[in-house]
């Protein structure tokens, strides 16, 4: 769907965005840390989508990450030691394949044999 292609381009712009950042600042001090999270419990995750067969896909079967889980990788990135630059942290639950739906394991055939 179109939703992912502008999510998607969405993401590259801000990890693009970080880097130049990091470079016009270099030298002032200022350190550029970008976060990257999964799948997060939050009242939005749970209300931005309307369809519990959508979120299910997303999300069933694992523990998605904590608000607290992203809060404190932004402490590590803040109380690093001031020679380390943490640039970027990307996270997410132990159970969610990487920007994809929960998937399950291959079971032989084509997709179009598991109605996908």
């Amino acid at each position: 769907p179109l939703f992912t292609a502008i999510y998607g381009a969405s993401k590259g712009a801000v990890h693009l965005f970080s880097q130049n950042l990091r470079i016009e600042l270099l030298g002032s001090g200022v350190r550029v840390t970008e976060l990257c999270p999964g799948r997060v419990e939050t009242e939005f995750f749970r209300t931005a989508i309307d369809d519990p067969e959508t979120i299910e896909k997303l999300a069933g079967g694992f523990k998605l990450l904590e608000p607290e889980d992203i809060a404190a990788a932004a402490l590590y990135a803040v109380e690093s030691p001031w020679h380390v630059h943490v640039a970027t942290i990307e996270l997410m639950a132990t159970e969610q394949a990487p920007g994809g739906m929960a998937v399950r394991a291959f079971e032989g055939g084509t997709h179009e044999d598991h109605g996908d």
